[in-house]
């Protein structure tokens, strides 16, 4: 009687301990977050996706038949919802995505779960929520959302290797799927992700075949099975398209393109420059997930917690390799590693302030401070402090969001039946203007970017030509210029404002100049 009485009163502190736990990792991610809250330009990228999901639901006009673009359609659907559910979609996708790193924060401390320490859920978790604002994910760029359905693939998989007792065939297999799916949903979201599925269904596969739980032909007949899950989505995308008419441009923008966009198109030198810019914003944390990574092959831990770690920096290594695929090294590109990085952040600072022989005054509060967390406060200081500093930088950098929503109802308050061009950085102007765009290349970066319109025949270009010939009823133009916009196209534009248009409004900016352009006939 007494034995229940207390296991019952621990597992109800286990619940409130959670729901703490849970409470807090929301408050951090909503506190870290708030400084973006209604910005509408944190990122292009995510400026597109709304302004693409805003034509789609209000205007009508189809993803990669009306407005070209290579990103799968999860991402516009789940801005579409945006659209739908909130007045002020700017602010509706950010508190999207500020839900999505709080479940996948707690998804990441259901695996932590499985590390051998209690604090390392909750140390893993926070870590996430901190780690992503510094490496570019205070918005809703992909990866925040898709980290999600991944993690949720990576426990479906650990259920099924990392426990004591070996699940039944039946079970397996269902996991299995099950985890497969998830990783088509998250491939929705992002193609590249097909990395991360690929490397753990195959390690699923091995310890599998290694623990000989199936004979080989039904490991073959499971991994046609798992294939067929991982691209159910897409297909299911690929049909509709089909029944409407329009495979074509579906499969055209969704695949064909990868091979037409110059990816490798940095010298080795500036590679490694922008790398190593890159990896300075995870400092902090990259000498614990590498002393973590180390104390995995070079200790012994029980079976399941192996299993685990190994999975860890399976993951870890395959979502590393997909974000090194796309070619320029930007910070938003490794937001996939965060998840497994984050847990392998916390299995290694904690290791290390357990050595025996770190005694000083300093390690003893880091172990055992604030009821344990203390290593846990020390180690985000900093970076909690710099995510706040480059909210800063990144609205001077980026547009500051007084101007921008100047500059949008501007637009608005002088349409024509004509459509204006934004060259450049602020594709969220065709959404707050609520005007069309003059051309499919919705996204300012296909008609200007380098890697983009430097095609053999040089059809973005031409495509170019022909927008800025029909003479749009506006044209916006950020300046100075990105080091990625294309000398030529740069050329191009400058050649027809100084013929042809006056320039009707500008906004200085911080470091920057908004400017938008009239044709002279209509100047005031």
């Amino acid at each position: 009687m007494l034995a229940s009485k207390c296991s019952l009163l621990i597992f109800r502190s286990l619940i409130v301990m959670k729901f703490w736990h849970l409470l807090l990792l929301g408050a951090l991610v909503f506190i870290l977050r708030w400084p973006y809250f209604n910005s509408p330009a944190i990122h292009i990228d995510e400026q597109f996706y709304l302004a693409l999901a805003d034509k789609w639901v209000n205007a009508g006009l189809i993803p990669y038949v009306n407005v070209w673009d290579r990103k799968p359609l999860g991402i516009f659907a789940i801005y579409a919802i945006a659209i739908l559910a909130f007045k002020n979609a700017i602010l509706g996708y950010q508190i999207m995505a500020a839900f999505f790193v709080i479940a996948t924060g707690a998804i990441i401390m259901r695996i932590g779960r499985q590390l051998g320490d209690e604090r390392i859920p909750f140390f893993a978790a926070m870590t996430y929520a901190v780690a992503v604002m510094l490496m570019d994910g205070p918005g809703g760029q992909t990866p925040i959302f898709y980290n999600l359905p991944v993690a949720g693939a990576v426990v479906v998989i650990l259920r099924l290797i990392s426990g004591d007792q070996v699940p039944s065939q039946r079970a397996t297999c269902l996991g299995a799927l099950a985890a497969c799916l998830l990783f088509g949903l998250a491939i929705q979201i992002q193609y590249t992700c097909v990395v991360e599925a690929a490397f753990l269904s195959l390690f699923l596969l091995v310890v599998l075949w290694h623990r000989d739980v199936m004979r080989v032909q039904c490991l073959t007949m499971l991994a046609s099975g798992m294939a067929f899950c991982g691209l159910l989505p897409t297909l299911l995308v690929g049909v509709v398209y089909g029944a409407i008419g329009h495979w074509h441009e579906f499969f055209a923008a969704n695949f064909q393109s990868i091979f037409t966009k110059v990816l490798w198109r940095l010298s080795a030198m500036e590679y490694a420059q922008r790398f190593l810019q890159s990896s300075l914003f995870g400092i902090v944390f990259l000498p614990f997930a590498a002393y973590g990574v180390c104390a995995i092959f070079s200790d012994k831990q029980p079976r399941g917690q192996s299993v685990t770690l190994r999975a860890l920096v399976l993951w870890l290594l395959s979502a590393f390799t997909g974000a090194v695929m796309l070619g320029i090294p930007e910070r938003h590109y490794f937001l996939p590693t965060l998840a497994p990085l984050a847990l392998l952040t916390g299995f290694g600072f904690l290791r290390l302030t357990e050595l025996s022989n770190l005694r000083s005054g300093c390690v003893m509060w880091l172990r055992r401070g604030l009821h344990g967390f203390g290593g846990l406060v020390a180690l985000l200081a900093i970076p909690v402090s710099a995510s706040y500093l480059i909210a800063h930088i990144n609205a001077l950098q980026r547009g500051e969001p007084g101007d921008v929503y100047a500059i949008g109802a501007y637009m608005k308050a002088h349409k024509t039946t004509g459509c204006p061009f934004v060259f450049n950085r602020l594709p969220i102007l065709y959404y707050l203007g609520d005007v069309c765009a003059p051309s499919i290349y919705m996204f300012p970066n296909h008609l200007s970017e380098v890697g983009e319109v430097r095609t053999p025949g040089g059809e973005r270009l031409k495509e170019l030509a022909r927008v800025l010939a029909e003479e749009p009823s506006m044209i916006f133009v950020r300046r100075p210029h990105t080091r990625d916009t294309d000398r030529e196209a740069i050329d191009m534009l400058e050649q027809t404002l100084h013929d042809r248009y006056a320039v009707e409004m500008e906004w200085p900016g911080d470091g920057q100049l908004y400017s938008l352009y009239v044709p002279k006939a209509s100047a005031r």
